[in-house]
């Protein structure tokens, strides 16, 4: 599982292209299972994330925020990527559950320096 500590606009980006691949690998592989060849160009990502066994894909996904209008406003933007989407989990101030489930975190911060003159 993945989870996301302070999901805010980076970590909804970051989340949203994790989605958007696993999305891509699902339709890819549908479409070769009907025997559709699939169109488009493939990067080398693109070639990991397909071949990759899907033990080594993350499947499930908590996002934490510190508010609850927030997670109101993510869940509706997650529910917009899909069915992968649909099934984040969004956490209020609940940083320590999310993480005591989680196999990997994302992690990050912004240094706000605030100048005057």
């Amino acid at each position: 599982m993945t989870e996301c500590i302070g999901c805010g606009t980076m970590g909804v980006a970051v989340t949203a292209g994790v989605v958007a691949s696993l999305e891509a690998r699902t339709s890819q592989l549908a479409k070769k299972s009907h025997g559709v060849s699939a169109s488009g160009s493939s990067t080398p990502v693109t070639a990991q994330i397909l071949q990759a066994s899907d033990a080594a894909l993350p499947s499930r996904f908590i996002a934490t925020v510190n508010r609850e209008e927030s997670a109101q406003k993510l869940a509706r933007t997650f529910r917009s990527l899909g069915e992968i989407g649909e099934g984040i989990e969004v956490l209020v101030k609940n940083n320590l559950l999310a993480v005591s489930q989680s196999d990997v975190v994302l992690l990050w911060y912004v240094i706000l320096t605030v100048y005057t003159t």
